[in-house]
């Protein structure tokens, strides 16, 4: 028996985007496992991101358009 996933929650006070820079924006929802703040990041038009990419907040990114 496969080990299920972790429930994911998306905190309603939280944006839906957030800006990185002047030419980094960020789609992305707050969710949260167990007592562990992430993001769960989605990829922009401008960001290219994995569109399944969970970062721990604080964390700096590598997109094809450099760190963010």
């Amino acid at each position: 028996i496969g080990a299920t996933r972790p429930r994911l929650e998306a905190h309603p006070y939280q944006p839906t985007s957030m800006d990185f820079g002047p030419t980094h924006r960020v789609d992305c929802r707050q969710v949260f496992h167990q007592e562990t703040p992430m993001i769960l990041a989605i990829a922009g038009p401008r960001a290219a991101l994995n569109p399944n990419l969970i970062v721990r907040i604080g964390t700096r990114v590598r997109t094809a358009l450099g760190s963010i």
